[in-house]
């Protein structure tokens, strides 16, 4: 217990924790006053694209009447299809018009239902052949998303852009399970074993009256409690920041998912606990390699290109290769986590939990094991 207090306050007290801590938080602040910053910009922005779209169906629609006109004789069939089309075409024009119109009104459920007319417009208007700048995975997903927003009763916020405490909180997890926490835990842990060898300062260690294998243990444990508290301040500083200057939101803001080919919804509070938890797997996994290779190794830089080869190895392979069979036997599924919740085909976000504990254990023991024949070059 006392080697793991003094790993503890020895990692917590260090100059290189407290000015991270620090450099996070004022990270997460700047983000969101960037959020505040550029919002009139971003709804002059979604202005514009429905302005090119407008612009699309007019072209569209002088191409069309040039069809019409000129090439094709009236009654064929041919010339039937391509007047229906401009038809469709007229709607799409209309519909583009009136949410150019709508937005950053505060007629927010008319612009959800207009945008839902739109997207359904756009996708019968693609199935009669005609060409449209909006792909098929936007319309699914802005059906599947303004129709539980109505269903909710909640209005829609700017992706990435939100002032709003959920959706901030959502910007901000995205960011940290997106490499931020793998980042932040290279640089807590880069050298907790390593300089002790080369220091030399793991010959004090090998002669105080303890077993060996409880250095790796203090290490790993006082490690994760650093994680642990890091992350801690990274998700309260967004719901800090958003609450006192932000807007009011709603933690039942859905965040749309594909499950076996089906779209579904996760309240933001389910996909922040999803995404930590798996994030948080993956660091006991890492913390658990960097110490046993950094008793192979015991030198700082070879010990962390070795661990990022392997997770850069480990994330390409399950990247490039169908692993759907594999998946519960796959402990690098959560190397970028977030991807296992939005897209799970043949698979659970949850199914390579088990195996990634289980194998970092086994990495735990091999590395206290090693310790006890371990000897300073």
């Amino acid at each position: 217990m006392k080697l793991l207090v003094f790993e503890f306050k020895k990692m917590f007290f260090s100059k290189k924790f407290l000015v991270l801590l620090a450099f996070l938080v004022a990270l997460v602040v700047l983000l969101f006053f960037r959020n505040v910053i550029f919002e009139e910009y971003v709804l002059d922005e979604k202005q514009s694209n429905y302005s090119y779209l407008v612009e699309v169906s007019e072209m569209n629609n002088r191409t069309y009447t040039r069809q019409l006109e000129q090439d094709l004789e009236e009654g064929t069939e041919e010339y039937e299809e391509i007047e229906m089309r401009q038809e469709m075409n007229l709607d799409l024009l209309n519909t583009a018009d009136e949410l150019h119109n709508l937005v950053g009104t505060d007629e927010w459920q008319q612009q959800l239902n207009v945008e839902i007319s739109f997207m359904e417009q756009v996708r019968d208007y693609r199935m009669a052949e005609g060409e449209y700048p909006i792909t098929e995975e936007e319309i699914h997903h802005t059906l599947a998303l303004n129709q539980q927003l109505l269903a909710q009763g909640i209005p829609k916020e700017i992706e990435n852009y939100s002032q709003a405490p959920p959706n901030f909180l959502l910007q901000v997890v995205n960011l940290w399970v997106t490499l931020g926490a793998l980042v932040v835990v290279l640089l807590l842990i880069g050298d907790l074993m390593t300089n002790e060898f080369e220091s030399r300062s793991i010959n004090l260690l090998f002669t105080q009256p303890f077993n060996r294998a409880h250095i790796i243990v203090s290490k790993f444990v006082s490690s994760l409690i650093v994680y642990l508290i890091v992350s801690v301040v990274v998700l309260l500083t967004p719901l800090g920041v958003s609450y006192l200057f932000g807007t009011e939101g709603n933690f039942q803001y859905p965040v749309i998912i594909e499950v076996d080919g089906v779209l579904r919804a996760l309240t933001a509070v389910d996909y922040v606990v999803q995404a930590v938890g798996l994030m948080s797997v993956m660091v006991v996994f890492m913390i658990s390699l960097y110490l046993l290779y950094s008793l192979l190794f015991k030198q700082t830089i070879m010990t962390l290109f070795a661990l990022l080869g392997t997770l850069l190895l480990g994330y390409i392979l399950t990247a490039t290769f169908s692993m759907d069979a594999l998946a519960w036997f796959n402990p690098f599924k959560y190397v970028l986590p977030e991807q296992a919740i939005l897209t799970q085909e043949n698979e659970r976000w949850y199914d390579a939990i088990p195996v990634t504990l289980i194998v970092s254990c086994v990495l735990l023991f091999i590395a206290s094991r090693k310790i006890k024949t371990s000897k300073v070059d």
